[in-house]
C-alpha cells in the first residue's frame, strides 16, 4: 500500500481505501443492519420496562464497609508462577455539612499472601482443599488459567476479610466487589452462607456491585448496561433484573439484582445485586446506596468501593519493590539467581524474554 496520505483520495475526492479493502463496504453494511435491529430491540424493551426513581434519604445513610481486591505476579520458574494477593476493606461514614458533602475513614484492613500458583498436576495435588476444587472447574479452554486461579484465590480472601469483619459490625452496608455469583462449590457456597448469617444476625445490608456487567438478562443485542445508558429517563433510577439473569447451571446467585444509576449526572449503569436486612427493602438499599455514591470525584459510584479499589491495586504499582524483595530472599535459597531474574515477569505473569515481545520491539525500532 503506499504510505502517502494523499494517495488515500483519488482526484474525484472518494475515498480508494474500499479499493484497497473490497470487503470493507460489505462488512460496514453488515455492521448496518445489525445495528438497526439492536436499535429496535432497545425501543421496545424500553418501552416496556418500568424504571423507578431512586428516592432522596431524609437521614445519612448506613456506614458502608467497602471490600475489594487485586493481585500480582512476579516470577515464573519451571511451569510455577509466584504472585502476591491482595484484599483490602475500608470502612466509611457519610458526613454532610453546610453545602458540603464527604466521607470518613473509620478504619482500613489490608490482608496480603504470597502464593504459588500452578496447573501442574503434581503441584495441585500437594495443595489444599480449596485449590483442589477451584482447580476443577478450571474450564479446558482458559487462555490464562493461572490468572484465572489468582483471580478465585483472592475472591476468597476478599470474602474471608469481608465475613470477619461483618461479624463486628452492625447497622452496616457490607459491600464486595463484583456479582453476588459463585461456583457451586464448597468454598465459595460456605463462605457465602457464613456472610449471610453473619450479616443478618448484625443486622447488616449486604451488596454486590459489579464495575462492569456483560450480561444479556434483557434478550438484547446491546449487554444490561448499554441498554438501560439509553434510556431517556433522568436522574438517579433503577430497574430490576429479569429472571433470566440467574444463572442456569454450575453458579449460585445470592440475593436479588438490580441495574442503577446512582447519580443524576452519572452515564453509566451498574448491576447491583442485594441481600437487604430485615424489613429493608431494595428501594432503602439503593437510596443509601446512592447517598454513598455522590462524590464529584466519580459520581454515581459509591466512594468508599472507590478508595478500597485504589488501595488494593497498589500492590500492582509495588510490583517492582515485591521483586527486590524476592530477589534479596534468593541468597538464603538454592534457586540461581540467573534464573530466577530470566524467570521475572510482567503483572499478569509474563516472562520479560518472550520471543513475541521481542520481535514487537524490533518492529518498533525498525519504524
Amino acid at each position: 500500500m503506499d504510505n502517502n496520505e494523499s494517495s488515500a483520495h483519488d482526484k474525484s475526492g472518494k475515498n480508494s481505501y474500499a479499493r484497497e479493502y473490497p470487503d470493507l463496504a460489505d462488512v460496514l453494511d453488515t455492521l448496518t443492519t445489525y445495528n438497526a435491529v439492536a436499535s429496535r430491540q432497545v425501543r421496545s424493551i424500553l418501552e416496556e420496562l418500568e424504571l423507578e426513581s431512586i428516592r432522596a434519604l431524609d437521614a445519612p445513610p448506613p456506614r458502608m464497609l467497602a471490600v475489594d481486591g487485586s493481585h500480582t505476579f512476579l516470577l515464573n520458574i519451571s511451569g510455577i508462577w509466584l504472585a502476591v494477593l491482595r484484599a483490602v476493606a475500608v470502612l466509611y461514614e457519610f458526613v454532610e455539612g453546610d453545602d458540603r458533602i464527604g466521607f470518613k475513614l473509620l478504619d482500613s484492613t489490608v490482608k496480603e499472601r504470597v502464593m504459588l500458583i500452578s496447573t501442574l498436576d503434581d503441584f495441585v495435588q500437594n495443595q489444599d482443599g480449596s485449590y483442589k476444587e477451584i482447580f476443577k472447574h478450571l474450564s479446558k479452554s482458559e487462555t490464562s488459567p493461572h490468572i484465572y486461579l489468582a483471580n478465585e484465590l483472592r475472591r476468597i480472601m476478599e470474602w474471608t476479610l469481608a465475613a470477619e469483619l461483618a461479624g463486628e459490625l452492625s447497622d452496616t452496608i457490607i459491600a464486595l466487589d463484583g456479582a453476588l455469583v459463585a461456583p457451586t462449590i464448597e468454598p465459595y457456597e460456605n463462605l457465602m452462607q457464613q456472610l449471610i448469617v453473619v450479616c443478618r444476625n448484625n443486622d447488616n445490608t449486604l451488596l454486590g456491585i459489579s464495575k462492569d456487567s456483560n450480561t444479556h438478562a434483557f434478550s438484547a443485542y446491546y449487554s444490561d448496561e448499554d441498554l438501560l445508558a439509553k434510556s431517556d429517563m433522568r436522574g438517579a433510577c433503577y430497574a430490576r433484573a429479569p429472571e433470566a439473569i440467574r444463572p442456569k447451571q454450575r453458579l449460585n446467585l445470592y440475593g436479588d439484582v438490580f441495574f442503577a444509576r446512582l447519580h443524576r449526572n452519572a452515564s453509566k449503569w451498574f448491576r447491583v445485586d442485594v441481600i437487604p436486612r430485615d424489613g429493608e427493602s431494595a428501594d432503602d438499599v439503593l437510596a443509601q446506596l446512592a447517598h454513598h455514591s455522590r462524590s464529584e470525584l466519580c459520581p454515581g459510584y459509591p466512594y468508599p468501593l472507590l478508595e478500597a479499589h485504589r488501595m488494593a491495586v497498589q500492590v500492582r504499582h509495588l510490583r517492582e519493590l515485591y521483586q527486590q524483595i524476592l530477589l534479596d530472599e534468593v541468597h538464603s535459597h538454592s534457586l540461581q539467581i540467573g534464573e530466577v531474574l530470566s524467570g521475572l515477569t510482567n503483572i499478569d505473569g509474563v516472562r520479560r524474554d518472550t520471543f513475541h515481545k521481542f520481535l514487537d520491539e524490533v518492529s518498533r525500532r525498525a519504524r
